[in-house]
Order: structure tokens, then sequence, then C-alpha cells
């Protein structure tokens, strides 16, 4: 088998490539690729548990309570105890969070142009349906508009 070339290689490589490119220029707003992540989720609704969190994002608990540490002590978020049920705490946006969002908007179109810079429409619409049929078979969760 030749490694290098299958398709699990091109697919870690386009990631790992990805990742880097978006971690540089979410660096200009003082963010990283995993913490918008968690920033989408909450401008899709504010006020979420870090479990809706991690279970939104496929991402174990520990990693969440580490990324909303980070947001909070850049002042993107803000956690506070339920006060329904002490045992979950909910993670708001501040008035920093709701602001950065144009900024990462920016970032994305300038992203989703060099991803798809070489690519007619109709690979571009191929391309979204075979990455939503590959999570689909991954049990990645399919991601809503916000």
């Amino acid at each position: 088998m030749d490694f290098e070339q299958s398709l699990v290689s091109k697919i870690s490589q386009m990631g790992t490539a990805h990742r880097v490119l978006l971690d540089k220029s979410l660096q200009r707003i003082g963010l990283f690729a995993g913490q918008v992540n968690v920033l989408i989720q909450l401008w899709r609704e504010d006020g979420l548990t870090q479990a809706d969190l991690s279970e939104r994002l496929a991402v174990a608990p520990p990693t969440i309570s580490k990324m909303v540490k980070s947001l909070a002590d850049a002042e993107f978020v803000r956690s506070e105890k339920s006060k329904t049920d002490g045992r979950l705490t909910l993670v708001f946006l501040t008035d920093i969070g709701r602001a950065v969002r144009e900024d990462v908007e920016a970032v994305w179109l300038e992203m989703e142009s060099k991803l798809v810079a070489d690519l007619s429409p109709g690979q571009r619409l191929l391309l979204i349906e075979t990455i939503d049929k590959i999570n689909g078979a991954l049990g990645f969760p399919e991601q809503e508009e916000i």
C-alpha cells in the first residue's frame, strides 16, 4: 500500500495545511481555530452548557473546558453556574465575543477563496456534497447555518 497516496493521507495533509493557515489568519484577532468553533456555536445559541459545546463539536469535555477558559481569559466569553442546576456551567458571549464575528467572517471568506480558487462552481458543489457524505459516514454531526 502506498500510504502517501491514500485518501486518508491526502485528507490528513489537507486538514493540517488548512489548520495551519486558519490559525495563522485567526492570530490577527487573537483566536485559534478550535476556539472559533466555540464562538460559532455561541453565535448560533448563546448560553450553552460546556456539555452542549462538547457534544456539538465532538470534542472531549476537558478540551472544551480549556477552550472556554482561554476564551474567558481573552474576554470573548464568560461562564457562570446554572441557576437551576449548579452542576452545569453555562457559557455566554461577551460584547467582544459578539463584535469579533465580523473579523472571523472576513477570515472565513479569505480562507474560502484560497480553498476553492482553482475549482469550478460545479467542482465546489461536488466537493461540499462529498465532504458532507464523508462526515456522515464518520458520524460527525451535520452543521446548521448561522
